[in-house]
């Protein structure tokens, strides 16, 4: 009997381990919409990469049949996720006019955040994810 409550107890911690798993920033999100002031925009050439406390902002130009990047870091408590981009590969200054961000620190709120989908809000914008 003992034995049998010991494997229950593990197996419920188990799975308590897997949702905390499940709410891992870490890997790669493909933003698949913008929605602003009622508006909603359909994207699929922008990538928030996500790996510990690195970050990298990824778009595909389409023009140029390129890649453009940018490395940084994340910040994530509770529901507040800040992302910090750095002059790398290039100055930050290049990069920005590629993006809808103004400087090289960004901060959002997670509204949601599972394995396959994740909704960030921040400047009256609300940006959905899904996982890569």
């Amino acid at each position: 009997m003992k034995k049998s409550l010991i494997i229950a107890i593990s197996a419920l911690l188990g799975l308590g381990a897997c949702d905390t798993m499940t709410t891992n920033l870490e890997g790669k999100w493909q933003l698949n919409q913008i929605e602003s002031e009622g508006n909603v925009a359909t994207v699929d050439t922008v990538w928030y990469n996500f790996q510990t406390t690195l970050f990298q902002y990824q778009i595909y130009d389409r023009s140029s049949d390129n890649y453009r990047y940018s490395y940084g870091y994340n910040f994530y408590e509770g529901d507040q996720l800040t992302l910090q981009l750095l002059s790398d590969p290039r100055p930050v200054q290049e990069f920005l006019p590629y993006t809808d961000w103004t400087e090289a620190t960004r901060d959002f709120t997670v509204e949601k955040v599972s394995n396959t989908q994740l909704v960030l809000s921040s400047e009256g914008k609300r940006y959905v994810f899904k996982k890569y």
